[in-house]
């Protein structure tokens, strides 16, 4: 019995060193879906890469509280694919998005899978290598100290996160033409600061937006939205509505307002959080997409012509 638990044990082991051989050995080549959307009052064409949902485990984290190991560990398995860990597929990501040559490249949140000084300087370590201008708006996962509390406080994410990249109410970036907004750490209502930034963007020139944000918003008529989430998600509808999991608040409602009526022109949402690729209406005017996640290698790149 003995002999033939260490021979399928020295099988296992076989099996899975090859397995990892060849996942390290593989050229670099990411699965890149292309969007082509038209916005007739632009003036030029922009060029937009989008990453989401990568899910970062560090390896052997010294911050991860003792009885949180094994299931970090089994989740950095789960955020793998064919080139390997999500750590090991930043690696080489990171370092070729430069070479998509967009005007912008957005991080859609769930970057990281906790809060760490670890996650969180291998996500920086691949940030500092890019030179194309990028936005990266923060989810739970990127801000939560859920398997580090006995180390690190909510402070200590904060500071963590502000010494990566601007972390602070409604990210913004202009394109000249186009501008892109940013909603920061949308699992969470929004702030009356953050309300008030859309409402001073919607006071602005008439200029198309695009805004970013991890968590969709809940279409006014399409129902589609829905059926994937419940499917995917247990039963629940897994973004903002009045009868969703996320129900907005007074402020978080009457900022969407500016939204669902038009007053903020947003033409486009682009968001993440369900681990799967969507896209319908949000409104009569405004279109939602939701993008596949890094982790099952999948990054998009669009183009938004006049």
């Amino acid at each position: 019995m003995k002999r033939r638990f260490f021979s399928l044990l020295i099988l296992l082991l076989f099996l899975c060193s090859c397995a990892a051989a060849q996942r390290g050995s593989r050229t670099f080549s990411p699965r890149i879906t292309e969007y082509e959307w038209h916005i007739p009052s632009l003036e030029r064409e922009f060029r937009i890469v989008l990453v989401c949902d990568l899910h970062i485990v560090a390896r052997d984290d010294a911050q991860l509280n003792e009885e949180k190991k094994e299931e970090a560990a089994a989740r950095r398995e789960f955020f793998s694919n064919a080139y390997g860990t999500a750590e090991e597929y930043w690696e080489q990501l990171a370092p070729m998005l430069d070479s998509l040559q967009a005007d912008v490249i957005l991080f859609a949140g769930d970057m990281v899978d906790y809060a760490s000084e670890a996650t969180l300087s291998i996500l920086a370590e691949g940030f500092a290598q890019i030179r194309t201008p990028f936005l990266y708006v923060r989810a739970d996962h990127d801000t939560e100290t859920w398997y580090t509390s006995e180390h690190m406080s909510r402070e200590d994410s904060a500071a963590l996160h502000e010494a990566l990249t601007d972390n602070d109410g409604i990210l913004s970036y202009d394109a000249g033409g186009l501008r892109i907004l940013g909603w920061n750490n949308s699992c969470n209502q929004m702030s009356v600061a953050q309300a008030q930034a859309l409402s001073e963007a919607a006071r602005a020139e008439d200029t198309p937006v695009l805004l970013l944000t991890h968590v969709p918003l809940k279409p006014e008529s399409d129902t589609g939205l829905s059926e994937r989430s419940r499917e995917a998600w247990q039963d629940r509808d897994l973004f903002w509505g009045t009868d969703s999991y996320y129900v907005p608040d007074a402020v978080t409602a009457e900022a969407f307002s500016l939204i669902y009526d038009g007053t903020l022109p947003v033409c486009h949402i682009l968001s993440g959080h369900l681990h799967f690729a969507y896209d319908g209406p949000l409104t009569d005017t405004c279109e939602q997409h939701v993008f596949a996640p890094a982790f099952e290698d999948h990054i998009a790149i669009i183009t938004v012509s006049p």
